[in-house]
């Protein structure tokens, strides 16, 4: 909590629509929207009276989101004691380690930390490895790029030898999507590690300017990697389905046979009050 006070100075906007309705946005120093003709604060966080007290840690995301527009994070209080925060990065991934299998470790990771460094002479292994390394960290003012890409290479390594553990939280509801692969997880790290690089970087113009080329070019290629996996995805999805029923979801989809759900939203009453609750409207219908 201490981190995030000193990332960002917050300040409730106190600013209310009409509607009663309120911006919950606050001062930080990641804007909302970037781009290469400038940044902006376009995007706002709006709640209403009975949520405005429990809507807390507002802040603007680090990650990268493929986009223009930053991620925005809060945090919603249930009841005014438990906590659900709106997160939806990966963290504390834990791996099944076997002695067996640490020789293969050693030789994934070294191949992880050739490609990181763009070293393609791997037959000189660990030690011809480490000395590079460490001329590399003492002679070159990029030791926290180094860090940056020697911790990728070690989760890459991971994910190539070890399986992971299924032990999950009771309290984690959270789903994934049926295209998502390891892989991508490895990518997505990867350019958040180049971005914050890259905007870490304010005084050197020219290192600067080359981070934030290795930036683009992992931003690029995790892009076309996702779109590559969400089209293998649904052609696989077609194919089982529709050998399975031709009368399937993929059939009502082609044939414009669903019709889009109704959204039950707020009711005025005789009053001239609006109803508050999904049981209150439904009184009303």
């Amino acid at each position: 909590m201490a981190r995030r006070q000193n990332q960002c100075k917050r300040k409730k906007t106190g600013r209310v629509l009409s509607g009663h309705l309120h911006i919950i946005n606050e001062e930080c120093y990641r804007p909302t929207f970037f781009n290469c003709i400038g940044t902006s604060n376009i995007d706002l966080t709006i709640t209403n009276n009975n949520l405005l007290a429990q809507v807390s840690e507002w802040e603007v995301s680090n990650e990268d989101s493929l986009s223009d527009h930053n991620y925005i994070q809060y945090t919603i209080r249930e009841g005014g004691a438990k906590t659900q925060n709106i997160n939806y990065t990966n963290q504390g991934t834990r791996f099944i380690i076997k002695e067996e299998k640490l020789h293969i470790f050693d030789q994934n990771l070294v191949k992880e930390m050739c490609k990181t460094v763009h070293n393609e002479q791997t037959e000189g292994g660990t030690e011809e490895l480490d000395k590079y390394l460490s001329t590399k960290t003492t002679t070159e003012n990029n030791l926290e790029q180094h860090i940056e890409l020697i911790s990728e290479a070690i989760q890459s390594a991971c994910y190539g030898t070890f399986r992971k553990t299924t032990t999950r939280k009771k309290n984690n509801n959270k789903k994934t999507v049926p295209w998502w692969t390891d892989n991508l997880t490895i990518m997505r790290k990867r350019v958040n590690a180049y971005r914050r690089l890259f905007q870490r970087t304010k005084n050197d113009e020219k290192l600067r300017e080359d981070r934030k080329k290795n930036y683009g070019e992992a931003k690029r290629n995790y892009q076309t990697e996702i779109k590559k996996e969400k089209l293998n995805s649904w052609k696989e999805y077609c194919n089982v389905t529709a050998s399975t029923n031709p009368w399937s979801q993929v059939y009502k989809l082609a044939a414009w046979k669903i019709r889009p759900k109704s959204t039950i939203t707020t009711l005025t009453k005789q009053d001239g009050s609006e109803t508050r609750n999904t049981k209150e409207t439904m009184k009303y219908c």
